[in-house]
Parts: structure tokens; sequence; C-alpha cells
């Protein structure tokens, strides 16, 4: 399953109250939580869509310009 986890990051971002989001893989079976994508106080990343054949879709959304990337995670 692909999560977003929030996670508080230095320098704060001023208008976000929680902090960043990074892109994580969470394994239902085990409870185990991977993070593949690290956010910071320029990026956060948010899950689109996972595959059948198990690319996971994501975006890369900078802060301060609203530019958004989407990219494509494949274990």
């Amino acid at each position: 399953m692909g999560l977003g986890v929030v996670r508080k990051v230095e320098p704060p971002i001023p208008w976000e109250l929680d902090g960043t989001i990074d892109l994580a893989l969470y394994n239902v079976e085990t409870g185990e939580l991977n993070v593949v994508a690290t956010g910071t106080n320029e990026v956060y990343y948010y899950p689109v869509k996972w595959d059948r054949d198990g690319t996971l879709t994501y975006e890369k959304h900078f802060i301060n310009n609203e530019e958004i990337e989407r990219l494509e995670y494949k274990k």
C-alpha cells in the first residue's frame, strides 16, 4: 500500500501545521513501513495510484511554486 506519511521538518514550513509528507510503502502482512521518497521543507510527495504490474505512480509537489512532477516507483 502506498501512503503519504506526515513528518516534522526543520526549518518548519510556515503555513503547514504538521510538516512535510514522505512517500512510504506499507506492508499489510508484516506491518513494515518503508519510506521511498523523503519530503523536505521544499517538496512533499503524494501517492496517486498503484498499477497491477506493481508500479506506484506518485506526485512530487514543490511548495514554493506549485509545480508538480508525476513520477513512478517500481520495486
